[in-house]
């Protein structure tokens, strides 16, 4: 305890002929392995970790169970809080880190009273990014300083958007002042923000702003509805079963940046379910994995409902496999094609005696490297037809 009666934890070392023991301890028991004569060197703890001027005294100990108790008069050091403040009323604040000289010294939780230094601090906290706050502050031994920072008011609040039938849709924002985007606004929690005006953007590609909204942050727990002027599109899928790699469940839209003069990345899309755009112009795709198809662009009118039908192209079919009378390395498990008329291949994985849909058109078959030496085949796939394509070196 120091002068005052306060109690610390006080932190330090036990002496025996000049050299150190052990380290001990205010906070519980500090156990000797020997009776003698000690010398106990200890201080108050701070919170950067350090014992602040250490004081001595002697105890003995000669019983080995009975506890020896020392009490050490300390040096009270620099103490130190921080009180935090919104427009007049408390705030729950932040972490408190102290800097001397430009270095961090040490941290310190809002409702905590730390022990410090005494000395020259500046004490940072960002309670959020409307408050990068910074206080100097002089700290003195014996006493108690509270830093007071006061912040920049903000408030919590929602936007929501609503589309053309009245319904809710939920999507990330933005506000922006001077062409800088400033705040992030999640679609269910909503954000933060010092109250004024702002342009909020909805970069959604596929259901955004087709420009910036004009909005005004008010007031704590405001909910603001945006109105959507959004048009719908249906994407529909055509052509014979045996066109289709797989039964198609998805596809993909992508709108129209006349800025950036390009089509921005695609949206994942359901099949046969409407989905709501802004008007503009958009390319919609099949997946990759579905078939082969040609992309197909549709400009869409506020208020408008339209259906896109992707039509899968016609396919032939292969079969690979090779004459069991050949001379083999090692007997293979697949083989290769190889188109020659500019055709792309979609996940052929070339397996002997399955099926392979591909486009129609002129293709080499070559033998797995692990059979050994095999002759290229040449050989066209027809529309509706299955072409075998047997492989053989005798």
């Amino acid at each position: 305890r120091d002068e005052t009666g306060r109690s610390f934890i006080v932190q330090g070392e036990l002496l025996q002929d000049g050299k150190a023991v052990q380290k001990v301890s205010s906070n519980g028991r500090n156990p000797v392995e020997k009776p003698g004569d000690y010398v106990v060197k200890a201080g108050v703890l701070l919170q950067d970790g350090s014992i602040y001027k250490p004081v001595t005294a002697t105890v003995t100990i000669d019983k080995p169970r009975k506890p020896a108790v020392v009490d050490l008069k300390v040096v009270r050091p620099a103490i130190v809080s921080a009180s935090f403040a919104e427009d007049g009323e408390s705030h729950r604040g932040a972490l408190v880190d102290a800097y001397s000289k430009g270095k961090k010294a040490f941290s310190f939780r809002p409702f905590d009273e730390a022990l410090a230094r005494p000395g020259d601090y500046e004490f940072r906290a960002n309670p959020n990014q409307d408050n990068v706050l910074r206080v100097p502050a002089k700290l003195e031994e014996g006493q108690h300083t509270v830093v007071d920072f006061d912040l920049v008011k903000t408030v919590k609040f929602k936007i929501e958007f609503r589309g053309p039938g009245g319904e809710r849709v939920r999507k990330n924002s933005s506000l922006s002042r001077g062409g800088k985007k400033i705040y992030f606004i999640h679609a269910r929690n909503g954000g933060r923000a010092v109250p004024g005006s702002y342009e909020l953007h909805m970069d959604d590609p596929k259901t955004p702003l087709p420009k910036p909204a004009k909005v005004e942050i008010k007031s704590e727990g405001q909910t603001i509805i945006v109105d959507l002027p959004a048009a719908y599109l249906t994407v529909t899928f055509e052509g014979s079963p045996d066109d289709f790699l797989r039964k198609p469940n998805r596809s993909f839209v992508g709108r129209f940046d006349p800025v950036k003069n390009k089509f921005l990345g695609a949206s994942y899309t359901r099949v046969e379910t409407p989905v709501s755009l802004s008007p503009g112009r958009y390319r919609v795709e099949a997946h990759y994995n579905t078939g082969y198809f040609d992309p197909v662009e549709v400009q869409l009118a506020s208020g408008e409902r339209k259906t896109v039908t992707l039509r899968a192209k016609p396919l032939g079919k292969v079969i690979l496999r090779y004459d069991p009378g050949s001379n083999f390395k090692r007997k293979p498990k697949r083989a290769f094609i190889r188109p020659q008329d500019g055709q792309k291949l979609i996940g052929c994985n070339c397996s002997l005696e399955t099926e392979l849909k591909v486009p129609p058109g002129r293709y080499v078959a070559e033998a797995h490297y692990v059979a050994g030496e095999f002759p290229k085949q040449e050989f066209t796939v027809t529309t509706g037809k299955t072409t075998t394509v047997t492989l053989s070196n005798r």
